[in-house]
C-alpha cells in the first residue's frame, strides 16, 4: 500500500506541490524502505517533465546517500559507486575475438554475379552476410554481453530476463535446417580426396595438390581457393565459384582455426552441410570455457554470427535505437526492460524447437574444441512461449562439460544420445505468449541476487544519467496510468536487487536517520495504517505459503503432466508406427487381393484353354486312330503284298541257287573238259615236236 502511495505521488506530480510529499512521504519511505528504489526510479519522469519537481527528489536521494551529499544520484540507485563502496562483485573479464581477413573474400564475393546470388543462397544459406569486420563497437557490444554469461544456467542473465542462443536462432539467420542426424565430431582422419573433390567441383589431382598443412592439419590456403576461384568465374563454371567461395568462408569466418587458412574440419563441415549443432557449441564451450574462473581469453567461435544474433534481440526503434553511438553498451544494456526485447524477430515463434537428447534433461552440444550441454528451456520465451515457473534441478543441471581430446568415450555417449533428438512447441507449452509468469520473476529474482556482474563503473555515471532519461521519455509516453507506474516499480526493484549488493557506508542507505519536520499524521492513524500493514505482511505472508503449496503442486503435476506427455508421445508414435505397419499390411493384402483375382481369372482363362485343347487333342486322338487304323489296314495288305513277294523271291532265289549249282556243275564240267583238251592239244604239239626229229635216229 505505501509503495502504490508513493508511486502515486510520484507520477501524479505531487513531489512538490503536495503537503502529504512534505510531511508524510519521508516517513513512508522511512517505514517501507522497499518503496525507494520505486521512488528514485521514476525521478527520471520527474527530471523530463520540469527541473523543479526533480530538485526535491534530488535531494531526498541525498539524503538517502548521506549528508555530506557525496554520493550522486545515479551511482546510488544504478550502483555506480567507486570501487572502495563495491567489494564482492565480479570484476569485467576481458575478452578476444579472432580478427579474420575479409578482404579477400570481399573480392571473391564481388565475382558472384546478381543472377547467380540466389543458386548461391539455395545451396548454401545466407552465409554471405557474415562476411563483414567487427567494429570496435561490435566488440564493445559481444564483450559487454559475456559479462553476463551465468555458468549455471548457461546463458545470460540480465536483470529481469534471460538471453541465449538457440538452434532455430541461428537457423533462421542463416537460412538452414537443423538436421535430425549426429552432429560434427572431430576425429583424425586422413582427407577424403574423392569427397572433397565431389564436394567443390574440383579433379581429385587438383585437391591433392592444394592440400596443404598447418597447425597440424590439412586444409587449404586461402589463396589457393581465390585463384581456383578466379580461374573458374573467368570460365563461366559458376558452380564450382560458389562453392569455392562458400568453403572459404566456412573455414575463415564461421569455423576459424589458422589466419587465412580453411582447415580439414571446416572442409568436413562444409561437406556435411549442417553446421548449426556445431557453431552453437562453439559459442557455449568456448564462453564457457573462458568463462570458467573468470580467466577470459580467445573466444574461438564465430563473433559475427553471435553479433547478428544479439542484435537481432534488441530494441530497432524507440530510444535505444537513437542514442549516440558513444555510449558504452553496458550503460545501454541496464537501461532495457524485457519488454524492450524483440524476443520473436526472427519468424519461430509458436514453432517446435530442439529441447533435449536421448535421456537427457537439456541438450549436449558438440563444439570443434570440446562438448558443453546447454538448456533451451530456459529460453523457450525466445520461440514465443511462456515461461510459466521456475524450471527443474534436473533441467538446468550440468550433463556434459568436457574438451574432445582425451574423453572419446564420453563423446561417444554424447553422440549416442544424439540418436533421439527430442523437440517441443504448442505442445506441452501451449500458445504464443512470449512473457514471464510472476514464478519465475520470483526465482530469476533470487537467481540474480547470486550472480550479479560489474556493469558500469563510477566515473561514467553521468553518461548513463542520460541514458536512462533518453530510455525513459520513451516510456513515460505510454505509462501514464497507475499500473504502468507499477511496471516501473517491478523493473526498477529488479535493477535495485541486481545491485542492492553493495555495501554503503554509514549503516543502511535505504533507511537512513532523517532529520527534519515530523509527520503531521495522528498516532491513532499512524498505529492504524501499521495494523493494516502489519495484517497485510500477515495475509502476504499466508498467500506466500499458499502459493509455495501451488507451486510444488503444479511443479509436481507439471511433471506428472512431462511424464504423461512422454508416454503419451511414446505410445502415440508407436500407435503411428503399428498403424503404418497395419496400414502397409491392409495395403499389401489388398495388393494380395488384386493379385489373387488376376491370378483367378488366369487360372479361368488357362483353364478354358486347356479344355479346349483337350477336345482339340481328343479329336485329333480319334482322327489319329481312325488314320493310324486305315494306315493300319493298308500296312497288313502292304505287308501282305510284301510277304507274296517276299515268297515269290524267296522262290525265285531258290529257283536261282538251283539253277546256279546247274551252271556251277556245268562250268566245272566245261572247265574239266576245257583242261583235258588243253592238255591234250599241249601233247598233241609236243607229239608234233617230237616226231620230225625222232625219224632220223630211228632210221
Amino acid at each position: 500500500m505505501h509503495v502504490q502511495m508513493v508511486i502515486l505521488m510520484v507520477t501524479n506530480g505531487s513531489v512538490d506541490q503536495s503537503p502529504i510529499y512534505k510531511s508524510d512521504l519521508w516517513p513512508f519511505i522511512a517505514e517501507t524502505p522497499e518503496c525507494c528504489p520505486c521512488y528514485l526510479s521514476v525521478g527520471i519522469r520527474l527530471f523530463q517533465d520540469s527541473p523543479g519537481r526533480f530538485r526535491g527528489l534530488w535531494l531526498s536521494a541525498q539524503r538517502l546517500s548521506g549528508d555530506d551529499g557525496d554520493v550522486s544520484f545515479s551511482s546510488v540507485y544504478f550502483g555506480t559507486l567507486k570501487s572502495d563502496m563495491r567489494t564482492g562483485l565480479k570484476h569485467d573479464v576481458a575478452y578476444s575475438f579472432f580478427d579474420p581477413e575479409i578482404g579477400v573474400l570481399r573480392d571473391m564475393i564481388a565475382w558472384i554475379t546478381p543472377d547467380h546470388v540466389g543458386m548461391f543462397r539455395e545451396s548454401y544459406g545466407s552465409i554471405l552476410k557474415m562476411v563483414f569486420r567487427l567494429t570496435d563497437s561490435d566488440r564493445s557490444a559481444i564483450h559487454t554481453l559475456l559479462q553476463f554469461y551465468d555458468p549455471g544456467l548457461r546463458c545470460f542473465v540480465f536483470p529481469d530476463y534471460l538471453l541465449g542462443p538457440l538452434m532455430e536462432d541461428y537457423a533462421s539467420i542463416l537460412g538452414m535446417q537443423v538436421r535430425d542426424q549426429i552432429p560434427f565430431h572431430v576425429t583424425r582422419v586422413e582427407p577424403d580426396i574423392l569427397g572433397i573433390s565431389r564436394a567443390l567441383y574440383l579433379s581429385p589431382e587438383m585437391v591433392n595438390e592444394g592440400l596443404k598443412e598447418k597447425g597440424k592439419l590439412p586444409g587449404f590456403h586461402l589463396s589457393f581457393l581465390e585463384a581456383k576461384a578466379r580461374e573458374y568465374a573467368a570460365l563461366g563454371n559458376w558452380k564450382t565459384v560458389c562453392a569455392l567461395i562458400a568453403v572459404s568462408i566456412y573455414g575463415i569466418i564461421m569455423f576459424p582455426n589458422q589466419k587465412s587458412f580453411v582447415d580439414h574440419n571446416a572442409i568436413r563441415l562444409f561437406i556435411q552441410r549442417n553446421p548449426i549443432p556445431t557453431l552453437i557449441g562453439d559459442v557455449y564451450y568456448s564462453v564457457h570455457n573462458r568463462n570458467e574462473k573468470r580467466r577470459g581469453g580467445l573466444i574461438r567461435c564465430c563473433a559475427q554470427m553471435l553479433f547478428r544474433w544479439f542484435m537481432g534481440y534488441l530494441p530497432s526503434r524507440g530510444a535505444f535505437a537513437h542514442l549516440d553511438p558513444t555510449v558504452k553498451w553496458s550503460f545501454r544494456l541496464m537501461g532495457l526492460r524485457a519488454d524492450d526485447i524483440a524476443w520473436t524477430h526472427n519468424g519461430m515463434a509458436g514453432r517446435d524447437f530442439i529441447c533435449s537428447c536421448g535421456s537427457l534433461p537439456n541438450v549436449p552440444l558438440v563444439g570443434v574444441q570440446g562438448c558443453v550441454n546447454y538448456n533451451p528451456v530456459l529460453l523457450r520465451r525466445q520461440m514465443g512461449f511462456a515461461v510459466e515457473g521456475p524450471p527443474l534441478s534436473r533441467e538446468i543441471q550440468e550433463s556434459f562439460y568436457f574438451p574432445i581430446d582425451g574423453n572419446q568415450a564420453k563423446l561417444r555417449q554424447v553422440l549416442d544420445e544424439w540418436r533421439d533428438i527430442q523437440r517441443k512447441g504448442k505442445v506441452p507449452y501451449g500458445k504464443v505468449n512470449s512473457r514471464y509468469f510472476p514464478l519465475f520473476d520470483d526465482w530469476l529474482r533470487k537467481r540474480i541476487e547470486i550472480t550479479y556482474l560489474k556493469i558500469v563503473s563510477s566515473d561514467s555515471a553521468d553518461n548513463f544519467w542520460s541514458l536512462e532519461i533518453a530510455l525513459f521519455r520513451v516510456r513515460t509516453s505510454r505509462a501514464t496510468s497507475c499500473s504502468d507506474a507499477s511496471d516501473t516499480c517491478c523493473f526498477a526493484q529488479k535493477q535495485f536487487l541486481f545491485l542492492q549488493y553493495l555495501p554503503f557506508p554509514g549503516g543502511d542507505p535505504w533507511c537512513p536517520m532523517i532529520e527534519g519536520p515530523r509527520s503531521s499524521v495522528s498516532m491513532e492513524e499512524f498505529l492504524e495504517m501499521k495494523r493494516a500493514r502489519d495484517q497485510l505482511l500477515a495475509e502476504k505472508a499466508e498467500l506466500e505459503m499458499s502459493v509455495a503449496r501451488i507451486q510444488t503442486a503444479n511443479q509436481e503435476i507439471r511433471v506428472r503432466m512431462e511424464d504423461q506427455d512422454k508416454r503419451h508421445a511414446l505410445e502415440a508414435k508407436r500407435f503411428e508406427m503399428d498403424t503404418a505397419y497395419y496400414g502397409k499390411v491392409s495395403q499389401a493384402l489388398a495388393s494380395s487381393t488384386k493379385e489373387h483375382d488376376i491370378t483367378k481369372e488366369k487360372l479361368a482363362r488357362a483353364s478354358r484353354v486347356i479344355e479346349d485343347e483337350k477336345r482339340r487333342q481328343i479329336l485329333v486322338r480319334d482322327q489319329r486312330d481312325a488314320r493310324a487304323r486305315v494306315l493300319a489296314a493298308e500296312w497288313e495288305a502292304e505287308k501282305a503284298k510284301i510277304i507274296a513277294e517276299r515268297d515269290h523271291c524267296i522262290a525265285e532265289r531258290d529257283h536261282y541257287f538251283r539253277q546256279m549249282k546247274i551252271h556251277q556243275k556245268e562250268v566245272g564240267r566245261l572247265q574239266q573238259e576245257n583242261t583235258e583238251l588243253r592238255f591234250a592239244a599241249e601233247f598233241t604239239k609236243m607229239v608234233d615236236e617230237i616226231g620230225p626229229s625222232g625219224g632220223p635216229s630211228s632210221g
